[in-house]
Parts: structure tokens; sequence; C-alpha cells
């Protein structure tokens, strides 16, 4: 409706100038999910197309309703002749996918069912419909409660960070994170409940 009333109002041109000023601050808060030191859990139970997909991808973990009427892809190249709507969704989804097959999953512009998008890295966990969103916050809470808001913040550094660096490099950046949440966290204690249980 709104690309209609631009369109009808303002012609194509105004179109696209409104859609990438929309885009820009669509593609910030994609990258503020990844950049959050907050653990963000997407528990996806409808269709996830388009612009629904960029966000999902941007998040840490994506737990999705094991339901085969369930749709999930990036169906701009059939629509429009164009890449995902630009919150960052090529990005995203090349780094779960790997990028030969983003790249075959972004121009073929089929969506998926849930089932395939888990057995393609899209997805990190199938759940029943019912329970989904129970499963999504019991492990969000349950993360939160082992490793605390450090712990999480260290590994998405770690994980996110070294994976689009050179191994050396990368190495190295797993090194001070894993030094400083060491030092900040609650490696102390943990080390000492460890050695009272199995020492």
């Amino acid at each position: 409706a709104w690309m209609g009333s631009v369109l009808n109002e303002r012609g194509p041109d105004a179109l696209v100038n409104e859609f990438n000023e929309a885009m820009d601050l669509f593609r910030d808060v994609c990258l503020s999910l990844r950049r959050s030191l907050l653990l963000i859990v997407a528990a996806l139970n409808g269709h996830t197309l388009a612009g629904g997909l960029e966000l999902a991808a941007a998040c840490d973990v994506r737990f999705a309703a094991d339901d085969e009427r369930l749709q999930i892809g990036v169906p701009e190249m059939d629509l429009f002749g164009v890449l995902p709507s630009g919150g960052g969704g090529t990005q995203f989804i090349a780094r779960l996918m790997g990028p030969s097959r983003a790249l075959q999953f972004i121009l073929d512009a089929k969506p998926v069912s849930a089932k395939q998008a888990y057995d393609a890295g899209l997805i990190d966990r199938l759940c029943p419909p019912d329970t989904l969103l129970a499963d999504a916050e019991k492990f969000a809470r349950d993360v939160a409660k082992k490793a605390g808001r450090l712990g999480i913040s260290a590994a998405k550094k770690s994980i996110f960070g070294g994976s689009e660096l050179p191994l050396e490099y990368a190495m190295s950046l797993d090194h001070a994170v894993h030094w400083d949440a060491m030092r900040r966290g609650n490696f102390r204690s943990g080390a000492i409940d460890f050695v009272k249980r199995f020492g």
C-alpha cells in the first residue's frame, strides 16, 4: 500500500529515494542487533520473507516453527529483479549459508520451508509451533543464567568478530576477549564449583 501511494502521488523516482531512506534506517537496526551486547533470539512462527528474513538473519540465533506451511526467503529478485531490500540481508545470509549457497538462494528467489531453511543453515533450531516461543525464551534464560551479559558479549565478539577476520587476527581477538572474560567474569567462582564437584 505504501509503495502504491508513493508511486501514484510522487512517481517512481520518489519511491526509489524514499525506499533508500527507509533502508538506511533498517540497515542501522539490523547492524544494531548484531552489535548488541545482548543475545538476540528470533522466534519465527509465520512467513519470514524479504525484510523479515533480513531482520531474522541479523539476530544471533534463529528458532523456527517446524511447520511445512511456513515460508522463508528473499523473493526480491523475482519481484523486482534486485537484491534483498537493503537491510544487509546479503551479508547476513552469506555468513549463515556460505557465499555460494547464499548466492544461489538469493538469485533463485524461491521461498523454502522451515526444514529446508534449517538444512541450509538459515535456521538454528526447529521447534513444535505451540512451544516455539517458550523454547526460545528458555534457551535465552538458560544462556543468560550461565553466561551472564559478560559471557554472552564475549562469545558474540569472539565468534562474530573473529569470523570476519583472517585466522591470525581472529586468534588474537579470541585471546583478548577470552582473557578479558575470564578476568572480569564468573570464571573464578565457576572454577571453584567445578573443582568441588569433580576434583
